[in-house]
């Protein structure tokens, strides 16, 4: 299972989790293919992300780090996820925020390394 932005969702990625909103309604059931439908409906309730089968998101790119050195790119992982550490990442908005800050940490690193 893997969590997947909305942004990177694509027809054929199959749910591996329920969605539901913020009731307990169910919005979308694990096993659904996703279509362009699907993902208009996670839009519309203002969800963020989704778990996904491993196998149905293969084709995913894994955001880059331009000009920085693995190691400090695995520090720089720990230390975000240090400073969250007491998160609650069920909430999309929770993993929502981790993934914009680790993201401007990236690029701040970038632009230190490259100075």
């Amino acid at each position: 299972m893997t969590s997947v932005n909305l942004k990177n969702l694509r027809p054929g990625m199959v749910l591996a989790k329920d969605i539901m909103n913020s009731y307990g309604r169910i919005i979308l059931r694990s096993g659904v293919e996703f279509t362009e439908r699907e993902i208009y409906i996670l839009k519309t309730w203002g969800i963020t992300e989704a778990e996904v089968e491993e196998e149905s998101c293969k084709s995913i790119e894994k955001p880059s780090a331009p000009n920085i050195a693995p190691e400090r790119l695995e520090q720089v992982e720990k230390e975000m996820k240090r400073i969250f550490s007491r998160s609650n990442f069920d909430h999309p908005v929770m993993n929502e925020l981790f993934r914009l800050c680790l993201q401007r940490r990236i690029k701040h690193e970038a632009k230190a390394e490259n100075n």
